[in-house]
């Protein structure tokens, strides 16, 4: 007697996800509707952080203008902050860029944070800001003059600088919002 060996079973892979379902017209496989849909930009909008322990996202808790500003939680012991957008930007017929800062109310900030308001243009990525200003927990409007600015055809980035004091320690966060170009 020969015996017939049987065909090895296969097994079922499991999926975390649902399979994707048939359409409703055609008989073809379609994909699940929620990848197709295009992705929201979130978290800032473009922007940036450098030196923040969470990095940049929009939020509801304080706002100059509107209902969201720009956030980044931060290590006030590790010192210098930026928070920015980079791309280009054509300022030649603008004379002023103005925008409202904040540092959260938690934290030890010893004497004060200063934030500064910067613009880097050219193929040499030159900076330019009018020098930094103390903000705390009520918040500072900081102005960049844009009449002392070279190459503002070619405006590659759009900044503010934080500087915690000496002896700051502690986590906290740092605010930008209303950014306004004249």
């Amino acid at each position: 007697m020969v015996r017939r060996r049987r065909p090895a079973r296969r097994r079922r892979r499991h999926h975390a996800h649902p399979r994707p379902h048939q359409g409703p017209r055609s008989g073809r496989r379609t994909r699940n509707r929620r990848r197709l849909r295009p992705r929201r930009r979130r978290h800032g909008q473009g922007w940036g952080g450098w030196n923040t322990t969470r990095g940049s996202s929009a939020v509801t808790e304080w706002a100059a203008q509107g209902t969201h500003s720009l956030r980044a939680d931060v290590d006030l012991a590790k010192g210098e902050t930026f928070l920015s957008r980079k791309s280009t930007w054509d300022m030649t017929d603008r004379t002023r860029l103005t925008v409202r800062a904040r540092t959260a109310p938690w934290g030890d900030h010893a004497a004060g944070t200063r934030a500064k308001l910067y613009v880097r243009t050219g193929a040499g990525v030159t900076w330019y800001d009018d020098g930094a200003r103390l903000v705390g927990a009520q918040g500072a409007t900081l102005t960049l003059d844009l009449s002392k600015v070279a190459e503002l055809h070619d405006v590659r980035e759009i900044g503010v600088d934080f500087v915690p004091a000496v002896g700051a320690t502690g986590t906290s966060a740092v605010y930008v919002d209303d950014l306004t170009v004249e």
